[in-house]
């Protein structure tokens, strides 16, 4: 969270139910004009590459970052 979005706090939840479902989420007030940039797009590339997805962007609210792979892809990808 940066200092532009006047959040108060943010939650990171893990979901792990035959997949891996990580998500970044705060209550800060997102950008009129955000769009996704360089490193968003990466992110949602290397999660598409295995077979899972990714999302950034205002939620609820505020803002979150998701991602979500197989647990089988975890496993398989090069450590």
């Amino acid at each position: 969270m940066t200092a532009s979005t006047r959040g108060g706090g943010c939650t990171v939840t893990v979901v792990a139910n035959g997949r891996l479902e990580p998500t970044v989420a705060d209550d800060g007030v997102p950008p009129e004009s955000w769009r996704p940039v360089v490193g968003i797009r990466s992110l949602r590339e290397r999660a598409e590459e295995p077979g899972g997805t990714a999302s950034a962007g205002p939620a609820d609210g505020g803002w979150a970052v998701s991602v979500a792979l197989s647990l089988t892809t975890c496993s398989q990808l090069p450590a």
